[in-house]
């Protein structure tokens, strides 16, 4: 009843919803990236092998900007261009498989 008599001042589309946390997600991922890249994790001690903890956050970094590419296309989210958009998803989406499987062989 409230909808139909006083409609709401500010009606939100489901596309708008997921731009909003896309963008959001994006945000928290790329904050992350360059911390792991610089290996300025204080949970390792100095007694470990930090080559290869360092080379595993590196390769973490990569996929979670491969990752922050991809919730760029979705902050980007526009029916107009969904064609375009999906083409980009479906690429950015290999290359963070890619990622992830260079990480999983590390």
């Amino acid at each position: 009843m409230n909808v139909t008599v006083l409609p709401p001042l500010r009606y939100r589309s489901a596309e708008h919803g997921i731009r909003t946390l896309a963008h959001a997600l994006c945000d928290l991922v790329s904050d992350v990236c360059p911390a792991l890249r610089e290996r300025g994790l204080d949970k390792w001690s100095a007694d470990e092998d930090r080559y290869r903890y360092g080379a595993f956050l590196v390769g973490y970094a990569e996929f979670l900007e491969s990752l922050s590419r991809i919730t760029r296309v979705f902050a980007d989210l526009d029916e107009d261009r969904l064609g375009d958009q999906v083409r980009r998803f479906d690429e950015l989406a290999d290359r963070a498989q890619n990622c992830r499987r260079q990480l999983a062989d590390r």
